[in-house]
Formats: structure tokens, C-alpha cells, sequence
């Protein structure tokens, strides 16, 4: 499957409330989920950070085993596998980790 990622900006707000309804997708949540499709949403924005002089990227993902509720900032093992380090280990809750960008 490929998946075509854009920036979003305010031209392209309105597809994005066409693709999830006005009040979002779930609850409130504006999040997706799927692994390609976090991979790629991912990927894009760390891409984006980069060109806009962004030399890391910071992250507080949840230790699985985590409900989708909890997981939408990412899981460690996810973020560890795109190259994120967890800098900062707690027992419970958000870990913080980093990705050099340069």
C-alpha cells in the first residue's frame, strides 16, 4: 500500500474535515491509527521538522502493553525502531525520547 503524505496547512483543512468529519475522527481525536499509516505520518513530519532547520525531534511514547486511548503519541518499540532514543525511562506512563535530525 502507498501512502501519499502533505503537509497540512490552512488550504488543506478543509480535506482533512472531509476525510474525518468536522468533530474529528473519534472523540475528539484528530490521531490515525495503523502502523503503515504512523510510520508514514512519521516519517513526513520528521522530514518536515528537518527542512524547517529542525536538528531533533523529541517524543512521549507509552510502554506497551498500552490501550489505543494511551497509545496515540506512539508506543517505545515504534519510535525505537524509527530511530527515537529513550532519554528519559519512567516505571508507568510517557517516556521521553529523542531523534537526532542533522
Amino acid at each position: 500500500m502507498k501512502v501519499e503524505t502533505r503537509d497540512l496547512t490552512p488550504e488543506s483543512w478543509p480535506a482533512l474535515e472531509k476525510l474525518f468529519g468536522p468533530k474529528s475522527a473519534c472523540a475528539g481525536c484528530w490521531c490515525v491509527r495503523g502502523k503503515g499509516i504512523a510510520r508514514a505520518l512519521l516519517r513526513h513530519a520528521l522530514r518536515s521538522i528537518r527542512l524547517a532547520g529542525g536538528r531533533t525531534a523529541e517524543a512521549y511514547p507509552v510502554q506497551p502493553p498500552a490501550t489505543n486511548a494511551s497509545a496515540f503519541t506512539g508506543t517505545v518499540p515504534f519510535l525505537e525502531s524509527e530511530g527515537f532514543v529513550v532519554v528519559t525511562s519512567r516505571p508507568r506512563g510517557r517516556q521521553r525520547a529523542r531523534r537526532s535530525l542533522t
